[in-house]
């Protein structure tokens, strides 16, 4: 989602990013909060806050997050320096990995992969590739998500159809941004990505100081 609110315009914001904003504008002097592009830059302001708070009552600082690098990233800005997968083994065979550059094709071949190979017990998954620009390489996490960890509201079902949202921006400038619902087996083949590989092209071939954040969230939907 997209909100905008006084002075700031928030894509895909999580609870501790509205949180610190609000902190920041309610105690300027005390807290410093600016959106920015990726969520490991985030954190380590709401960690300063955090720390902050703490000093106030006399609570020793924790540390500040370190953002996983790689010494090829120095070289080249693309390479992905953290593989995490969550919910879920890690997909044998999955064209993106740790140490690999990250391309076009490697991240439209993943997704497919994931589409083709989702395990009856899920529901769906989630892609989350982001580079600061500080030449320390791609943070990339891949979750699967289970039928049990579903909304009960809003159950997933089998043989329904497939949500899905993809966003893909450099810097401030959204390149691609597209929700909707439509066939599994589409979104199984890497050949139904054309825009989106358009978009992630344009992304990589960016300067080195460009931020990027590529997300997908695909889900079965009711019968």
């Amino acid at each position: 989602m997209t909100i905008s609110h006084i002075d700031v315009t928030f894509r895909d914001p999580r609870v501790c990013d509205m949180a610190a904003n609000a902190l920041a504008k309610r105690w300027p002097q005390r807290y410093r909060f600016k959106w920015l592009p990726t969520r490991f830059e985030r954190d380590t302001q709401i960690a300063q806050a955090r720390n902050v708070w703490r000093a106030a009552h006399e609570l020793k600082p924790l540390p500040l997050p370190e953002g996983p690098s790689h010494e090829a990233a120095s070289r080249q800005p693309n390479v992905v320096s953290s593989l995490k997968w969550t919910g879920g083994a890690p997909l044998a065979g999955a064209p993106v990995a740790e140490g690999q550059v990250l391309t076009a094709d490697a991240v439209i071949e993943t997704l497919a992969l994931l589409c083709r190979t989702l395990p009856k017990d899920f529901v769906g998954f989630d892609l989350t590739a982001e580079r600061a620009g500080d030449r320390r390489g791609f943070v990339l996490g891949i979750e699967r998500a289970s039928r049990q960890d579903s909304n009960s509201g809003s159950a997933w079902m089998a043989g329904g159809s497939w949500s899905h949202h993809i966003d893909i921006t450099l810097g401030d400038e959204s390149l691609y941004n597209s929700s909707g619902n439509g066939a599994l087996e589409h979104w199984a083949q890497a050949s139904g990505y054309g825009a989106e590989r358009r978009a992630l092209r344009k992304a990589l071939a960016a300067e080195a100081s460009q931020p990027i954040t590529i997300s997908f969230s695909g889900r079965l939907t009711k019968d």
